[in-house]
């Protein structure tokens, strides 16, 4: 993944000496990004649940920076994330999942009404486990960590302020749909 986030900033700066697109996305823009995640490279939400919700995210990202590498389309917005999910094995276990982080992503833009980027999300993983076991009783434990996610995105703009918007990358989840509001 590290890979496919360097060919991007690489070829950005590479196209940087062609006419870009006009961008998307710009200091002083704010973007309510708002969907679910699938896929996981972390323990929770393997096969054996008899239940399982979708990561469900909402992250605000605000532009910060223009002309970065002194590329004029070139922008950083940076924000807070917080996502959710839950899984279950019949009666006996429960998983719950939330996460507390930051993004930070490097736009630039390649086609109009196309806001591409890449990033990084770092932050607080929250898993609470519930067991109940008619010999033991309740039983339950917290169990957290750090959440990361690399990716690259890209939000497709219908009209000025709505866009769809796609993620795929490695980490917290594999890939992120949903919708983008821009105010």
């Amino acid at each position: 993944m590290k890979k496919l986030i360097l060919t991007f900033v690489v070829a950005s700066l590479l196209l940087g000496s062609l006419d870009a697109a006009e961008p998307s996305f710009g200091k002083g823009d704010k973007v309510l990004n708002l969907g679910l995640g699938l896929g996981s490279s972390y323990w929770i939400g393997y096969g054996w649940y008899t239940s399982h919700m979708p990561h469900l995210f909402a992250n605000m990202e605000i532009g910060f920076f223009e002309n970065v590498f002194n590329l004029d389309k070139a922008s950083i917005g940076i924000g807070p994330y917080v996502g959710f999910r839950t899984s279950k094995y019949a009666n006996y276990w429960k998983d719950t999942e939330i996460v507390i982080a930051a993004t930070g992503n490097f736009h630039y833009p390649l086609v109009d009404k196309l806001d591409t980027y890449a990033g990084v999300l770092l932050g607080y993983d929250i898993i609470s486990t519930k067991y109940y076991d008619e010999y033991w009783g309740d039983y339950g434990h917290k169990n957290s960590s750090i959440a990361h996610r690399e990716y690259v995105g890209a939000r497709y703009y219908f009209t000025n302020n709505f866009s769809a918007m796609a993620e795929l990358g490695y980490g917290l989840t594999v890939l992120n749909l949903g919708i983008a509001l821009k105010f």
